[in-house]
């Protein structure tokens, strides 16, 4: 699911004059690991909940000198459970 989360964009002595809703991906996906009949070989599949489409958005930011400058954040517009490869140890 897409999540929201109001806060301020900082960048180096620049900051935006409102919150800014930054949205992110977040929810449960089954991974799994199980022995190959085929491979002789436990394999596993890590599934992550991920974004699958973003926009970006223009942040107009005020810095401390007086001057405003804008700053480019991407906006998550959906998510879903994606396949990855796993971490080997």
């Amino acid at each position: 699911r897409t999540v929201g989360l109001l806060d301020y964009i900082r960048v180096d002595d620049c900051q935006s004059e409102e919150k800014i809703e930054l949205t992110y991906c977040e929810g449960k996906c089954g991974s799994k690991s199980m022995y190959s009949l085929d491979k002789h070989k436990v394999e596993s599949e890590c599934v992550c909940c991920s974004a699958t489409g973003t926009v970006p958005m223009n942040v107009p930011l005020r810095c401390a000198n007086g001057t405003q400058t804008h700053h480019q954040v991407l906006a998550v517009t959906g998510c879903d459970c994606m396949s990855h490869a796993c971490p080997t140890d």
